[in-house]
């Protein structure tokens, strides 16, 4: 059993929570009833630090020494998860802490049919839609001592909540929430602050040098494709928002095997534009494994043509247009896969295992 996982390990809430999650991805490939206890312990944990709508309506949270707002933005600020654990007057709320936990919520809503984690991923989601999404991504965070928004831009905030509202929407029902996931995922995929006009994701580029480095920017852009195929995966085959995350996954893909990877080599850069690394770059591994392992469930070709309709239509619920750049079709090409990318498959199902048995370590 975890004791105080959150208190006496780590002061950063959304860590604990990719564990949560981390467990509950070994309990749907293992079937292990330990993860999933882990899981929902996890989960929890956290519920302790969620503003309920009673502690909005009040205006203070058992966990805060300061006060906090009813509403932000003219929105209750129930929904929300605070990101400190450890400091009684911060009352910041993190999009990866609320996002990651709405994800979390709304898996476990689908396993076990309990309405505790509907109507916490229901809150967490309106949080974030109220607080936070401005029409194209969403912003990483807001102090809801003072109604503050952060200014930092990264994808894994958007990719949590693409996959917490994919899941949600697809176990509920709620129409609504899945157009929003749909905008979501169009206006994300396509935001210039982090996809080129070939089509490349290239958060974490700033300094090419800086791949030596191991820095949190890197893993990001991962969270964001895991997001997208979640999406993707519920989607109807054919439908645009479908076509649209596999061309997206797609370029990534081959931007991995034709830019990133060491020559000669299986190694994959952390920046998935020339040139790669020279050497092995652990964390350029686990920025490519969510791509690799999307690339195994699309759609296989041996055809060589280059398609420039592989995302041809515009999604009617969408205000934005679903048609790739013209410029993204040398990249966009069917996926064909090669006994290199057979070998990373298995590299990558034994690199999650282990990175689960990190997690077990670290949580005791």
């Amino acid at each position: 059993m975890m004791e105080n996982s959150f208190n006496s390990i780590i002061t950063l809430q959304n860590n604990p929570i990719n564990w949560g999650l981390a467990a509950f991805y070994a309990f749907r490939a293992y079937n292990d009833n330990f993860f999933l206890n882990m899981s929902t312990t996890i989960w929890n944990e956290a519920f302790a630090f969620f503003i309920t709508p009673e502690d909005a309506a009040l205006g203070k949270h058992p966990t805060k020494n300061a006060s906090i707002q009813s509403q932000c933005l003219g929105a209750s600020t129930a929904g929300g998860v605070f990101y400190q654990t450890l400091k009684p007057n911060d009352t910041v709320v993190n999009g990866a802490t609320v996002a990651g936990f709405l994800v979390l919520s709304a898996y476990l809503f689908e396993l076990t049919e309990n309405a505790t984690y509907s109507s916490a991923a229901g809150l967490s989601a309106q949080f974030i839609l109220s607080h936070m999404y401005d029409g194209r991504f969403i912003k990483d965070g807001i102090d809801v001592g003072t109604c503050t928004l952060a200014d930092l831009v990264i994808t894994d905030n958007s990719g949590f909540t693409i996959e917490g509202l994919s899941v949600y929407s697809n176990v509920t029902g709620n129409t609504t929430m899945l157009g929003i996931a749909k905008n979501l995922t169009a206006t994300a995929i396509k935001f210039d602050e982090w996809t080129d006009e070939s089509g490349i994701l290239h958060e974490g580029v700033e300094d090419p040098e800086s791949m030596n480095q191991n820095i949190n920017r890197w893993g990001l852009k991962s969270l964001f494709i895991r997001g997208l195929y979640e999406a993707w995966r519920r989607s109807p085959p054919d439908s645009d928002v479908a076509n649209l995350i596999q061309s997206y996954i797609t370029v990534q893909y081959n931007a991995l095997l034709d830019f990133s990877r060491t020559p000669g080599g299986h190694f994959y850069s952390p920046v998935w534009r020339p040139p790669p690394a020279s050497h092995l770059l652990p964390w350029g591994q686990l920025a490519a494994i969510d791509v690799m392992n999307s690339a195994i469930d699309l759609p296989v070709s041996n055809d060589t043509a280059t398609t420039s309709s592989f995302i041809s239509s515009t999604a009617s619920s969408s205000p934005t247009s679903l048609t790739q750049n013209s410029s993204w079709a040398s990249l966009s090409h069917p996926l064909i896969r090669t006994p290199i990318d057979s070998i990373f498959g298995a590299f990558g199902a034994i690199a999650g295992h282990l990175l689960v048995v990190t997690i077990l370590l670290c949580a005791y």
